[in-house]
């Protein structure tokens, strides 16, 4: 079902449902349409009143920042709504912790005047830790993850050090985080057991990304389910490939399917460039390309121990069993691979979306096949 809603109000803006509510900040990204995710928002509302911080992690068009917008249009009109004040600020560029903090203060601020602006970060994040107790408010923080991707130590752990502190100290506000990967620097947080959810959000269902095609004229169902399974539900790339479909195709998806491609979309391949170059080491690259060529070969997942098996005799290695699987578990946390669990051998086999498939076999700059990982496979089609 396509789901509408009005414009969510711009930054200090008062919405019609109660004059009490105000988005602070940044402006939410456009939901004029949006598709399904009816369990996802579900899910998400009942959570608000429970968590003191979530996190929506995926992939690159899926639909994350989409979704925290529609949450906060959901809950701005609730007859009794949970929250006072809703706040969207996409961090994106990487701030200092101090200027973040700041600009925090300096936002919500126009609620409670009366705070002072203390000149050090910790005595900073305890006045916007007071504005969270005197006023509920829902913080997005848009793009997170790259607040803890710098190279520079020391600013890692103050921010590591910020969330700490908002979710340790007592308030009645939200945190609402999106972002393409879950830092290591929570992990801690996790096994203490704080106020924390973490949520990894998929492509939309084969029902919601129907009604996306469909809005762009592609009504043909045994063509649109293929797109949907190689694209994984994910709706940027859905609504690249059909604006291709329509510019070249004629809007025909059987023409299409005649000259069937696999588009790797700007945004995937700008995120997997950095994959290669910046973040997986050389065994999580080994372990990448060998599931595209496998997968390529005989459109199978892979098992653990054909894993373990064939790259050690492949590269003449000796990789051992904890080194696979710490490699695996952070090529799954990076959502760079799926796992699959045998309803009955409960036996988990792995597999690659057909996009990363793609990307891994063309190699488009020529970042994947280095001279320390295994020989340039074929070029897929």
């Amino acid at each position: 079902m396509k789901y509408h809603t009005q414009p969510v109000p711009s930054a200090k803006q008062v919405t019609p449902a109660d004059n009490s509510l105000q988005i602070i900040g940044g402006q939410p990204p456009d939901i004029s349409s949006f598709y399904g995710r009816v369990q996802e928002l579900a899910d998400l509302e009942e959570l608000v009143t429970k968590q003191r911080c979530i996190s929506l992690i995926g992939v690159p068009g899926v639909g994350k920042s989409a979704l925290a917008a529609k949450l906060i249009a959901a809950l701005s009109v609730k007859s009794q709504p949970r929250f006072d004040y809703f706040f969207w600020k996409s961090v994106s560029h990487a701030p200092l912790v101090q200027d973040l903090v700041a600009e925090l203060i300096e936002q919500i601020q126009t609620v409670e005047p009366s705070l002072n602006f203390p000149e050090y970060t910790q005595g900073r994040i305890t006045v916007l830790i007071k504005q969270l107790q005197s006023r509920r408010c829902l913080l997005v923080l848009d793009e997170f993850d790259v607040l803890f991707q710098k190279n520079n130590f020391e600013q890692r752990l103050e921010y590591e050090t910020f969330f700490r502190r908002l979710l340790e100290d007592q308030h009645q506000s939200c945190l609402l985080l999106t972002g393409r990967v879950f830092p290591n620097e929570f992990d801690s947080l996790i096994r203490a057991k704080r106020s924390i959810q973490y949520l990894k959000i998929k492509g939309l269902d084969a029902d919601a990304a129907m009604q996306l095609l469909a809005a762009q004229g592609l009504t043909n169902p045994q063509k649109c389910h293929e797109l949907i399974k190689t694209y994984s539900g994910n709706p940027l790339e859905l609504e690249t490939v059909g604006e291709r479909i329509n510019y070249f195709f004629g809007g025909s998806t059987e023409i299409f399917f005649e000259n069937q491609t696999t588009f790797v979309s700007s945004e995937i391949e700008a995120m997997l460039d950095k994959m290669f170059t910046q973040v997986l080491s050389k065994i999580q690259r080994q372990i990448m390309i060998y599931l595209a060529n496998e997968i390529a070969s005989n459109s199978q997942s892979i098992s653990f121990i054909e894993l373990l098996t064939n790259i050690n005799q492949r590269d003449k290695a000796s990789l051992s069993t904890s080194e696979l699987v710490k490699a695996l578990e952070k090529l799954e946390r990076l959502s760079l691979l799926e796992s699959i669990k045998h309803p009955i051998t409960k036996e988990i086999t792995f597999t690659l979306q057909p996009v990363i498939k793609k990307y891994i076999l063309t190699d488009p700059q020529g970042l994947v096949h280095t001279s320390d990982t295994l020989p340039t496979l074929a070029i897929a089609s």
